[in-house]
């Protein structure tokens, strides 16, 4: 899923994606830390070993991978 925390004063938001376990056994783990930019609609890959997602971190909106333990390739 994905969380959006807002900075009101500086008029800016930032969008990272967390991943929990369907039983509530594990703590929820944010697995992308965007750093100003918007990382958002994750999807899970039919093998549930990656996540798609949707971000601008590189300055444009462009679509990136990362493994389900949080590291982009």
């Amino acid at each position: 899923y994905q969380v959006t925390s807002v900075d009101l004063a500086a008029n800016k938001s930032t969008t990272a994606i967390w991943v929990a376990s369907t039983d509530g056994a594990v703590e929820p783990k944010q697995v992308t830390d965007p750093k100003g930019k918007r990382d958002a609609n994750p999807r899970w890959s039919p093998d549930g070993e990656r996540i798609l997602f949707e971000s601008n971190r590189s300055g444009s909106s462009q679509l990136w991978v990362l493994t389900a333990d949080g590291e982009v390739r």
